[in-house]
């Protein structure tokens, strides 16, 4: 699926790569622009017809395949760890039994899925400066000619400036949502995953404060986010300097450290409500509807002078608000981004305190 988007996504806008770009389901999905022309019974069928040769093959595949029974079978990644040439790769990616603290458990938890938003992060910013110097001239302009408010849901960028691409197609959604479904991920899971588990008094029975297991838990979210950010940048310097782009490494830095302080926000969001309720899909349903919120109230504030200042409600207004691609390190809204989080997670202290937990 992420190999679908991403490749319909970019290899358009490269001569010759709209052809290549068919083989991906998601091409037919919406290379029509359905929203604005209506079905293309084309399209329809080859999705139509995909899904049924795929349901064939999958009647085909277990009528023919030896099934096992319900007794305790050997999975993939444990026939990975037992053999000595995949075992670290398998333990890196699947996470393992670490018991040498909360954090480090935890972290060791989520391996897989930080090893799967990194990557996507580190090859999002790397493609996206080499695609920029592929574009065809004055496509810039045409993207600047699209009306405000469509400019606006792609972060209100100068689609003709390598920052304003760059910010437009990596940073102001996918990065964000890629830092956002991570540490939303963790910290509901930190506590409220717990509870559900029944895990959640074995923890508290080897005399360890609540209070310390939620900012145990917040440190591991935050060292999570913070790998993420890491790839993103090392994948945003390598593309810019393989593109020989003018973008200043240091606003690269500057751009990624705050959308993993964004990132750390709504993480934080996600522990004080899985501190709260105790459910997951409490924690990160709240988390989403947040994150979208604020991402709306950024974008489309600023379009009315009437409301513009009351962008300012919203953590994405922190994160882009000024530029930072262009303008640099913006400190003043870097530490309103770290005093959200500390609050949120000042907040969920003394409610883990003070609540009847399950387990």
């Amino acid at each position: 699926m992420v190999v679908s988007w991403l490749a319909t996504s970019t290899l358009p806008m490269i001569d010759g790569g709209q052809a290549v770009a068919r083989i991906f389901p998601w091409y037919w999905f919406n290379a029509s622009a359905p929203e604005v022309n209506g079905i293309s019974a084309t399209h329809l069928a080859v999705l139509l017809g995909l899904s049924a040769a795929l349901m064939i093959l999958s009647v085909v595949g277990v009528n023919r395949r030896d099934l096992r029974s319900g007794g305790g079978g050997v999975t993939l990644f444990d026939r990975l760890r037992a053999n000595p040439r995949t075992a670290a790769l398998a333990n890196r990616i699947g996470g393992q039994g670490r018991v040498s603290s909360i954090t480090a458990k935890t972290a060791s938890d989520h391996q897989g899925l930080t090893t799967v938003v990194g990557a996507i992060g580190f090859y999002m910013a790397l493609l996206m400066p080499i695609i920029y110097t592929l574009l065809p001239e004055g496509i810039g302009e045409l993207f600047n000619q699209l009306p405000d408010e469509l400019i606006a849901m792609i972060g209100g960028v100068d689609m003709s400036t390598a920052q304003g691409f760059l910010q437009g197609e990596v940073f102001s959604i996918t990065v964000p949502i890629a830092m956002i479904v991570l540490t939303a991920t963790v910290a509901a899971k930190a506590l409220a995953g717990e509870e559900e588990s029944r895990t959640v008094g074995l923890l508290l029975a080897s005399a360890i404060p609540r209070r310390r297991l939620v900012l145990d838990k917040a440190a591991a979210m935050m060292v999570l986010v913070a790998i993420v950010g890491l790839m993103t940048f090392a994948g945003s310097v390598a593309g810019v300097l393989l593109a020989r782009l003018d973008v200043p490494l240091v606003n690269l830095a500057a751009t990624c450290l705050l959308a993993t302080l964004l990132g750390i926000v709504f993480g934080s969001l996600a522990l004080l409500v899985s501190a709260t309720t105790g459910r997951v899909r409490w924690a990160t349903g709240v988390t989403a509807l947040a994150g979208l919120t604020a991402y709306v109230l950024q974008s489309s504030l600023p379009l009315s002078d009437r409301y513009a200042d009351w962008a300012v409600l919203s953590p994405f207004h922190f994160y882009l608000g000024s530029d930072p691609l262009v303008n640099g390190m913006p400190w003043g809204d870097a530490a309103v981004l770290i005093a959200m989080s500390l609050v949120l997670i000042g907040a969920a202290i003394p409610t883990f305190n003070r609540r009847d937990l399950r387990g």
